[in-house]
């Protein structure tokens, strides 16, 4: 037995025996099940998000041309666009049990797509967790390329699609939730360059450009991507987004348009679910359902930087009170649930609309922004009343003596919105309620 047999049968003793079992006669299985799967891969997956292939299961070289000392984090090798997504399986696979699946586009290498006109090719993922190594976690990839089917399905279904709605519409665009990016299909009998050749502008921001300013509120309100993607794709979908507003022509002339914003269908709408549950998973903190901190604060971001005018929004920090001593006194469990009904009652104070999430630890914030945001006396009673509640609730879970919060905030305009600015103003004045005696909130009423 060669040193490699060693370092296999090593590796193998760290993984289910079921699994283990059925690698050692891997080689056995060719053609890989009947061509469903390429290639086969064992990967360590660390706490630290770094993920390297122990095992080269059977077309593994074929496909990516074996392993690049260059660039031992494999989760590197797929395309920057991807990469979040695919962490976010892997580490879903180590809680779900069954094997889940995410599609994924991988830089071209030395392997079978060397030289292809794209630099990137792309799979269909599977992903189990099979065992433990250390502290890391042995994660069984098994891989379908799909690219030629992609390339092919796309053209004809970007064919059909484009003849379809060119009778209905005056102006058509494809945008990525997830990137942001946008291409245009049809504009107004335009062709899909201008005649130097240079793309057509298209898209939200684009439009925005041609909106009466009195529809600017509306057309944002309805256009956002959060918004968009909540209505879409989130619990209830809708069909559509319809809404009228006034937009300027070439001649400068105002006339009214109907805006209609939709889906697009594809056939691949399975995976698109699973693409969407993990990139929700990955925005999302586990414990209270309210943004992460990264999610929250590029959100919060886009919207202080949107502010024009006369706009302004209000920024809260919430922060639990001596929240170590729940955690000392009453266990971890207990402190999550505290963190829940904080969470909660943060989320209570606001609108639909609004941006709440956890920082971390017990810290939350808050952003109030568009119409209907409080008045500087609203907001002070529903802040009371979310102290109130962390309280009440804090009391009706058995802690005594009940939890209480400190609350700082601050407003935002469109001359001073840089959201660290913003953020640290906030924090000061929660440090001033801490250093006060806490159980209490400040508002910077000069910016109301």
């Amino acid at each position: 037995m060669d040193k490699q047999d060693d370092m296999q049968l090593s590796i193998l003793g760290h993984c289910t025996p079921v699994f283990a079992e059925s690698w050692r006669h891997i080689d056995k299985a060719q053609p890989l099940l009947g061509g469903f799967i390429d290639a086969m891969a064992l990967v360590e997956l660390r706490k630290n998000g770094e993920a390297r292939v122990v095992l080269e299961g059977p077309g593994f070289d074929k496909l990516f041309g074996g392993i690049n000392e260059e660039m031992p984090n494999f989760i590197m090798r797929a395309d920057r666009q991807d990469r979040e997504n695919l962490l976010s399986a892997c580490r879903s696979a180590t809680m779900l049990g069954p094997s889940l699946h995410v599609d994924v586009a991988w830089i071209a290498g030395e392997g079978s797509h060397e030289g292809d006109g794209d630099n990137f090719f792309k799979t269909i993922t599977s992903i189990e967790h099979v065992g433990h190594l250390d502290d890391a976690k042995l994660l069984y990839f098994a891989f379908r390329d799909v690219s030629a089917r992609r390339t092919a399905e796309h053209s004809l279904a970007r064919s059909r699609f484009q003849s379809a709605l060119r009778a209905l519409f005056d102006e058509i665009f494809l945008l990525n939730l997830d990137t942001g990016a946008n291409e245009p299909i049809y504009a107004g009998g335009r062709p899909l360059v201008k005649e130097d050749g240079t793309p057509i502008e298209c898209g939200f921001h684009a439009m925005f450009n041609t909106v009466h300013r009195d529809d600017i509120k509306l057309f944002w309100k309805h256009s956002n991507y959060t918004y968009v993607e909540r209505e879409l794709f989130g619990e209830n979908p809708r069909d559509a987004i319809t809404f009228d507003l006034r937009r300027r022509d070439e001649t400068g002339e105002y006339h009214w348009a109907r805006v209609f914003i939709s889906r697009v269908a594809s056939a691949d709408t399975e995976a698109q679910r699973r693409e969407r549950e993990l990139r929700s998973k990955a925005q999302h903190d586990a414990l209270t359902g309210l943004y992460n901190h990264g999610t929250s604060e590029d959100l919060m971001r886009t919207k202080l930087e949107a502010l024009s005018g006369n706009e302004a929004a209000v920024f809260a920090i919430f922060d639990v009170d001596d929240f170590k001593r729940v955690n000392d006194a009453y266990g971890h469990a207990m402190g999550d649930s505290l963190l829940q009904v904080v969470a909660n009652a943060v989320k209570g104070t606001c609108r639909d609309d609004d941006i709440v999430g956890r920082m971390g630890g017990d810290e939350f914030v808050a952003l109030f922004v568009g119409d209907g945001a409080p008045s500087a006396t609203q907001l002070q009673a529903r802040l009371e009343r979310c102290k109130e509640q962390v309280h009440d609730q804090s009391a009706d879970l058995g802690i005594d003596p009940p939890v209480t919060i400190s609350i700082g905030v601050t407003v935002a305009t469109a001359d001073d919105n840089a959201y660290s600015d913003v953020f640290d103003r906030a924090d000061h004045l929660l440090y001033e309620v801490k250093r006060a005696g806490k159980d209490s909130l400040l508002i910077d009423q000069s910016a109301l």
